[in-house]
């Protein structure tokens, strides 16, 4: 089952805005718990944004 949450819901009260600064908000979390205990399991020059844009790119569809 493809979940996609109903468009009224994502339109109203800024859901969008505050989701996708969650999101990104959760990515720096992951990425530093990741880098502070030497778990990193990415190219470890990578950075930030490159990182965490394949999850805000995804975001982004899945809200479209």
């Amino acid at each position: 089952m493809d979940f996609k949450p109903d468009n009224l819901l994502v339109q109203q009260g800024g859901f969008v805005e505050r989701f996708r600064v969650h999101m990104l908000h959760q990515r720096v979390l992951d990425w530093g718990c990741a880098k502070a205990t030497h778990d990193v399991t990415w190219d470890q020059d990578m950075p930030f944004s490159t990182w965490a844009e394949r999850f805000t790119d995804f975001t982004a569809e899945w809200l479209s």
